[in-house]
């Protein structure tokens, strides 16, 4: 008997499985289309469906390989895998990126469309892995019993010569819109027939009544007005503490020990979520200015004590102009057949040229010549990084989470990687990033974990006063219900609901929560809200956030060395990072099965466990002898690769190497000579290892 498994339920992929005349069991389906229900209501009645669709309920932790290990990452592979076919074969190939790559980096525009490309496959490909892995644990089948149906489509070529090499049969489908087309119809359907487009009139309406009211409190600036036609570094402002204070966590860590002044620093603000930022800012003595770029807006409300709003010069509309001819170009040269992919990459770079141009104009007109910014990874950055090229100017992505796995999500079209050390690499070289030089400096907020002491002292303290003798800090990775997390809100339910219980039983044991998502954390908990009441009445359980911003002002390491142990999830792992750094023994909690991590070569049953009774047994024995577990919460072997200078002075480092670039830039040089320069001294100082060519 065969096993069906549909990405879309269709009527189309409903008829295709009729007439395949397939010997099928179960149908299982990852989303359906509109008055499909119904259709399969007809059909389950008329005895022409022989099984009712199932819709696939899983997440990514769930998936095991057939040693019973998470697929998480040998997905992100499969992914990336699939992206380089459709780089080689349509993109590398196409007269319209390639007209384009004779005036802009190729390499980047090729990480821009990778990018689309990722958000267009990762779902399919997930759900093909759950076919592969429900199969076999939860039917006890037998892959080759596999029949996947996909819609055809701009990629389904791809992934079903992909899976087919790995032996699974794929079938396309007919699809009377592909997903070129479906995407477009959708956006139609939101703006004129969906009901919300009545509630987005009213917040609009509402928005242009409140901007009429503060006209005159919102300023508009030109570009040369900021920072006085000076040369600038500028960087992104992402929702955190505006202070340079070392205790608490800023998006501003790097200018602290840097020689730049501060009047030259400008921070780019395109999103406001609090009144009264331009004197927060005005503290600190930084320029903070709002973009409202093209498309990307997301202005709510005008806010009190709002920075002003930069207004682009006519060089906007100048080079749009002479980028949007450079396509119309294309298009009439060559006799260029529009087809849909052409079509694909035709709309892609339209709406990457008018970030372009946006950018370019902006960049230049504020005399913009580094760009420091940590989620370089996200699409719409790269036509932000192209423009500081082209401008001249160098933009620096720096790397502030632990990354263990290569994926075009994490892929970036930076002229610098600042990275922890020189293992992450890999990272950059196999997800398909385009990068000049990746330049090591150490677990960038290391600085923080003498300053905090005090504070994770008194926090230790405020437990030892209730009677404990043993403190563990637990970090969760946030959780959702979305299939493609790694973990459930079940799950982390489950996890919390175990260490809460540990706690009311022992009462010589206290324990501090630091969760990633303070503010959904007890919606997320709410089955269990008696319990984390009961527990928190003990004076012996602290949920540790203060955050007013987006996120947590406190570090991780504050937390931590507050505490006797440490751990964490084994996915992600900057937090236990963090802990372990700071001096703290630290273990992992592996319940997602990552067998393929090299952790479990050498740290089983020391510092990583895939079972939480077996980790609260070890901790156990630990608190009554530690020297009857050799080697129990050290992370050494994993912490040097991340960090091997270990000293404090990660920011230091960061901090000079942008005010290398930073002075040679101002004072003329080209950004070749100038990231010269800075790797010439980065070297002389810290070491020629710590810098990696990519080109």
């Amino acid at each position: 008997m065969k096993h069906i498994y549909t990405f879309r339920l269709s009527i189309l992929n409903l008829v295709a499985i009729v007439f395949s005349g397939l010997n099928y069991s179960h149908i299982y389906y990852y989303t359906d289309t509109l008055f499909c229900g119904k259709i399969v209501k007809v059909m389950l009645y008329l005895r022409i469906l022989r099984s009712k669709p199932i819709r696939a309920e899983f997440n990514v932790g769930s998936i095991r390989d057939e040693e019973g290990g998470c697929v998480e990452y040998s997905v992100e592979n499969e992914i990336t895998k699939v992206c380089s076919m459709v780089r080689e074969n349509e993109f590398a190939n196409s007269v319209l990126i390639r007209n384009i790559g004779c005036h802009l980096p190729i390499e980047k525009i090729f990480v821009y469309l990778d990018k689309h490309v990722f958000r267009d496959i990762r779902e399919v490909v997930v759900f093909i892995n759950y076919a592969i892995w429900n199969t076999r644990d939860n039917l006890c089948g037998n892959p080759e019993n596999i029949v996947i149906f996909l819609e055809r489509d701009l990629w389904s070529k791809y992934l079903v010569l992909f899976f087919s090499e790995k032996g699974l049969r794929v079938i396309e489908t007919l699809s009377v819109v592909n997903s070129f087309y479906r995407n477009i119809l959708s956006k139609l359907y939101n703006l004129v027939i969906s009901p919300r487009l009545y509630l987005k009139l009213l917040v609009t309406t509402r928005g242009f009544i409140l901007k009429y009211r503060n006209r005159e409190r919102i300023a508009k600036v030109k570009a040369s007005s900021i920072c006085n036609g000076y040369p600038v570094v500028s960087a992104i402002y992402t929702g955190r503490k505006i202070t340079l204070d070392t205790k608490e966590r800023s998006d501003f860590f790097w200018l602290i020990k840097s020689e730049i002044p501060h009047n030259r620093v400008l921070i780019i603000v395109d999103y406001i979520h609090k009144d009264n930022l331009l004197s927060l800012f005005d503290l600190v003595k930084l320029n903070p200015v709002q973009t409202r770029a093209p498309l990307l807006s997301n202005k709510d409300r005008p806010r009190k004590d709002e920075p002003p709003v930069w207004k682009p010069s006519p060089l906007y509309k100048k080079e749009l102009k002479r980028n949007i001819s450079l396509l119309v170009r294309s298009c009439i040269s060559r006799g260029i057949r529009l087809n849909t992919m052409f079509m694909h990459c035709l709309m892609d770079m339209t709406y990457f040229m008018i970030q372009y141009s946006y950018w370019y104009d902006f960049f230049v007109s504020n005399n913009i010549k580094v760009n420091l910014n940590k989620n370089s990874f996200l699409t719409d950055c790269v036509p932000f990084n192209v423009a500081l090229y082209k401008s001249g100017g160098v933009s620096i992505h720096y790397q502030d989470t632990n990354l263990e796995c290569t994926t075009i999500l994490h892929s970036i079209a930076s002229d610098i990687a600042i990275s922890f050390s020189p293992h992450f690499q890999f990272i950059w070289a196999e997800n398909n990033s385009s990068l000049d030089y990746s330049v090591s400096c150490g677990y960038i907020t290391d600085h923080s974990f003498k300053d905090v002491k005090e504070n994770a002292d008194n926090l230790r303290n405020q437990l030892l006063r209730r009677g404990v003798d043993f403190i563990l800090c637990f970090f969760d990775e946030n959780s959702s219900d979305w299939r493609i997390g790694t973990r459930s809100n079940k799950s982390n339910v489950d996890t919390y609901k175990y260490f809460l219980q540990k706690v009311l039983s022992d009462k010589t044991l206290g324990i501090i929560f630091k969760p990633k998502a303070y503010d959904t954390l007890f919606h997320r908990l709410l089955p269990i809200s008696d319990l984390i009441k009961e527990a928190r009445d003990t004076q012996r359980c602290i949920f540790v956030d203060d955050g007013e911003d987006l996120i947590s002002d406190r570090y991780p390491s504050e937390t931590a060395q507050a505490a006797d142990l440490c751990i964490g999830f084994l996915t992600g792992g900057t937090t236990v990072l963090e802990a372990y750094l700071s001096n703290t023994p630290s273990v992992f909690l592996d319940l997602e099965c990552l067998y393929s991590s090299d952790v479990y070569k050498w740290g089983r049953g020391k510092v990583v466990f895939d079972d939480k009774d077996d980790l609260y047994r070890t901790i156990q024995k630990y608190r009554q002898n530690p020297d009857s577990i050799p080697g129990f919460g050290n992370l050494d072997p994993w912490a040097k690769e991340r960090d091997p200078f270990r000293d404090g002075k990660a920011s230091l480092r960061m901090g000079q190497y942008i005010n290398w670039v930073y002075e040679r830039l101002a004072d003329g040089d080209t950004r070749n000579e100038a990231i010269e320069y800075a790797n010439r001294n980065f070297a002389k100082s810290w070491g020629r290892d710590n810098i990696v060519k990519f080109k």
